[in-house]
């Protein structure tokens, strides 16, 4: 089988929909398939790659512009992918195509019109919805989510609605990554339902063993540590996490210890007050992200809309307590008693179970290793590429 891949971002550039694309690609390859990838290239990246003999990376650039956030970019660069994934699948004689992330989805339509060729979707959220984050618009809030993104769209993110409405008709199957979607796939852009599958993200169980990750309080000179790493951006809604621990720290001889960064770092640490139990890290590596994840009492994932977040798959497999907002997408990851669901925005709610894990740690770990059998039924990264490599079997079979 010979598939080519579209993605926007791909390792070593960061994103979700990259990764699981790259972790893809390494089994279908370690399996006699071929696995041909399309992406944008980086400064410092290579434009050709062989990952191994049966897997290559080709990265093409939008030359003169430099917003990457500008839609002209944005259409520009699935023009070029396009382009280029059309000379690879004749060159190739590739067999189908998956576009693996919102952004590319204009490529595959592209690309499926010129060739014909079966191609597969994965819908991880709405490309109108993802123009007006990167945009940065005045007035925008991200928060609303796809059906406000749709109901606000205005100027050249009303137009790239109306692509996108026609486009996700011309896929031959999409495989939302969250229930939500699924449903506003069905109810909102009256897609038909046998072109539509469930799958979600999944993670690698064999990367996330406590045993593997150091603790890194002793490090920090830390007792005991609330932890949140995420990008620094308002819908993280991590200022709710700063005014819940702001006044129970010092009772509790505990550290909220923030990774990442971001446009609302600087008003995060002001909204903190220089306060000596509040530490900003940076940027951390993944296995770094993993020591802090696997060393704190509790794990918070305050955010105030998002989809099925890897940052909490992973907290849930490592077995820490988890705390996150009771928003669509993100509540499918938690289980039974597996973790604790507030509303989004609420540092009073947050604070309370901040509290009350702190207060009952075995009942805690109890919840950790809940939310990691949980995982483990439902989400490890083997169930997801298996249902995949299903995708394709029946479109091959098609066609």
């Amino acid at each position: 089988m010979k598939v080519l891949f579209y993605c926007s971002k791909f390792p070593p550039q960061a994103g979700g929909a990259g990764i699981d694309a790259f972790h893809l690609g390494h089994d279908l390859s370690a399996e006699n398939h071929n696995i041909y990838v399309v992406c944008e290239h980086l400064p410092g990246l290579k434009k050709f790659e062989k990952l191994n003999q049966n897997y290559e990376v080709n990265r093409v650039r939008v030359p003169l512009l430099k917003n990457r956030g500008s839609g002209l970019y944005f259409i520009i660069l699935c023009l070029i992918i396009a382009f280029k994934g059309i000379r690879v699948i004749l060159k190739e004689k590739v067999e189908l195509v998956h576009c693996h992330d919102t952004a590319t989805g204009i490529a595959g339509l592209i690309t499926k019109f010129i060739l014909r060729k079966p191609t597969v979707f994965k819908f991880g959220g709405s490309m109108t919805y993802e123009y007006l984050c990167n945009a940065n618009k005045n007035g925008w809030d991200p928060a609303i989510g796809e059906v406000g993104a749709w109901q606000q769209a205005e100027g050249l993110a009303k137009y790239i609605l109306k692509i996108e409405q026609l486009y996700f008709k011309k896929f031959d199957l999409i495989y939302p990554i969250a229930q939500y979607l699924v449903d506003l796939l069905i109810q909102q852009l009256k897609i038909e339902q046998r072109k539509i599958r469930l799958i979600h993200n999944g993670v690698k169980l064999e990367q996330l063993k406590r045993e593997d990750y150091p603790d890194v309080k002793a490090d920090l000179k830390v007792d005991r540590m609330i932890f949140a790493g995420v990008r620094h951006v308002k819908y993280k809604g991590l200022k709710y996490l700063i005014q819940a621990c702001q006044p129970i720290l010092d009772r509790y001889q505990a550290h909220l210890v923030i990774a990442g960064d971001g446009p609302e770092e600087k008003d995060l640490k002001k909204l903190a007050q220089n306060n000596p139990r509040i530490i900003f890290t940076g940027n951390l590596s993944w296995e770094e992200n993993m020591r802090y994840v696997r060393s704190a009492a509790v794990y918070v994932l305050p955010t105030l809309v998002d989809k099925t977040p890897s940052s909490l798959m992973e907290a849930l497999a490592l077995k820490t307590p988890c705390i996150t907002s009771d928003i669509p997408g993100v509540k499918e990851l938690i289980g039974p008693g597996g973790g604790m669901l507030v509303p989004p925005a609420d540092a009073r709610a947050l604070q309370e179970k901040i509290i009350w894990l702190l207060e009952h740690p075995q009942a805690a770990q109890k919840m950790g290793q809940r939310g990691h059998e949980y995982i483990y039924q439902n989400f490890r990264w083997e169930l997801t590429r298996e249902k995949i490599k299903s995708l394709y079997f029946e479109l091959m079979t098609k066609n």
